[in-house]
């Protein structure tokens, strides 16, 4: 009787075993899946990120080219009124010039 006692414990033990290694594998599986889901959002999020890294140095590098292009179009037209400012100048002397020589004939007559 008491071995058949030691053999029924025996088998609840086992049992018992079975079925915490049992939930011990579910356990071991939703956990894998968790981190599975987790490693493919963060993979995902960080695709996106680069993404928008990318698209955002696009941006910048064609911020720079339309600068460049700004530029140079500033430059041409500051040559352009530089030698506009500096004709009107010269007309200006000369125009001067002429005054006083006129001034001098009106004062003879």
């Amino acid at each position: 009787m008491l071995f058949a006692v030691r053999d029924e414990l025996k088998e609840d033990i086992k049992a018992a075993e079975y079925r915490l290694s049992s939930r011990i594998d579910k356990l071991a599986g939703d956990m894998s899946s968790r981190f599975s889901k987790v490693e493919s959002d963060m993979s995902s999020g960080f695709n996106k990120l680069s993404a928008e890294i990318t698209a955002l140095s696009s941006k910048v590098y064609q911020m720079h080219a339309l600068m460049e292009e700004q530029n140079a179009r500033n430059i041409a037209v500051i040559d352009a009124l530089t030698n506009l400012f500096a004709r009107q100048q010269r007309v200006e002397d000369r125009m001067s010039g002429i005054e006083k020589t006129m001034s001098l004939f009106t004062k003879k007559s």
